[in-house]
């Protein structure tokens, strides 16, 4: 997913865990924590261009890694933030729910992610969602703005902006799962190997498509409502 969406979903993960603890400054730290996985852009890119593109959603983006730097993080924030009242539990609670979201994120892109690293280099794709979606985006960028402004009430609308683009979230992922069956069911018989559904922007939801194959032939569709 874009770089927005994952600064905006782990600023707004920050205000959920922290609650009435989390300020401004903390939205910005939470912001910044969620980026922390796609560090693995600037490694590549010292690499070069082929190493880029397979070590990218690689390892960064691992159960394992999400776990042991969530652990690092919150260490580290507790050991800056002494003399505050948010224990050290509560920052690594905040910094694995953060990290954790933005691999379940990255993981409904058609990119996929290697979950499963160093243990196995399957890539986890639900290809349901655009990796720039503004459907997915503009109600965590309104909440977020709203924090911002906002000292009164800001749990709620964390709730509020979180609930609403995940509820969006899953339904890209339902909405994959009928369309996909439009097109298979007819072939049901006869396919030999079916692409599925990928996303393509500006909405998934919108527009999206795929391939079918048939031992004869094989086809590429585009759905728009």
């Amino acid at each position: 997913m874009d770089t927005l969406s994952h600064a905006l979903l782990g600023a707004a993960t920050g205000q959920l865990v922290l609650g009435r603890k989390a300020d401004n400054r903390v939205l910005l730290v939470a912001a910044g924590i969620a980026l922390v996985p796609d560090v693995d852009v600037a490694i590549g890119a010292l690499l070069g261009d082929a190493a880029a593109l397979t070590f990218h959603r690689g390892i960064t983006h691992s159960l394992l890694f999400a776990l042991v730097a969530g652990l690092g993080l919150g260490w580290l924030l507790a050991r800056v933030s002494r003399g505050t009242d948010i224990r050290a539990a509560h920052w690594r609670l905040m910094c694995w729910a953060i990290l954790f979201g933005h691999l379940a994120l990255d993981a409904f892109t058609s990119y996929g992610i290697q979950l499963l690293l160093p243990f196995s280099d399957h890539s986890f794709a639900i290809a349901s969602i655009s990796v720039i979606d503004p459907l997915f985006t503009l109600p965590l960028l309104v909440t977020v703005v709203a924090l911002c402004c906002r000292r009164r009430g800001r749990l709620g609308l964390a709730w509020a902006g979180v609930v609403l683009s995940t509820t969006y979230l899953l339904a890209t992922g339902v909405n994959k799962l009928v369309v996909t069956g439009r097109f298979e069911r007819p072939w049901r018989n006869r396919i030999s190997r079916c692409g599925g559904c990928s996303s393509s922007p500006p909405c998934s939801t919108i527009c999206c498509g795929g391939v079918l194959s048939t031992p004869e032939r094989a086809m590429g569709w585009l759905f728009t409502p």
